[in-house]
């Protein structure tokens, strides 16, 4: 799956009111509070027998995450890990311009390779980069609080 067909199907997929969302996801908490397996969904369509669906305990946790996120009036994308991206997708991934995200490639800070005259960018190295700069980010933080608790500026 690529990112123009993971787009394709948010697209396709109709997203429930914040308000189904929000009664779903408390349901599923109330659930997950109980529960330390796996579980069996019932899906039950009209004029059909009901038929029990072996659910995993993350997927589960991840629908309950997802319905939490569309409580909040936030969109929610899914993107397999393997997944390439082109540079708009990628720059709108990391939230920062197309030419910055040009830099960091130039630089090698962040791997890709070359498609004809195109970048492609693996999802899972977006992840790895957010993750190193959000570390940066909380380490310099912690610095600066130290420095300002050393001279007093509490």
């Amino acid at each position: 799956m690529t990112a123009a067909d993971s787009l394709e199907l948010a697209h396709a997929i109709e997203t429930p009111s914040a308000d189904e969302a929000r009664e779903s996801s408390a349901r599923l908490q109330e659930i997950l509070r109980r529960v330390n397996g796996d579980l069996d969904v019932f899906v039950h369509c009209r004029n059909e027998p009901q038929q029990a669906v072996p659910i995993p305990l993350w997927a589960v946790r991840m629908l309950e995450q997802i319905l939490s996120q569309l409580a909040k009036g936030q969109g929610v994308t899914l993107m397999p890990m393997h997944a390439e991206l082109n540079s708009y997708e990628a720059a709108r991934e990391l939230k920062v311009s197309r030419p910055f995200l040009l830099e960091l490639l130039q630089k090698g800070e962040i791997p890709s390779r070359m498609d004809g005259p195109h970048h492609r960018i693996a999802f899972k190295d977006l992840i790895v980069y957010k993750e190193k700069t959000r570390e940066s980010r909380a380490k310099a933080l912690a610095e600066l609080s130290a420095l300002g608790q050393e001279l007093g500026l509490e």
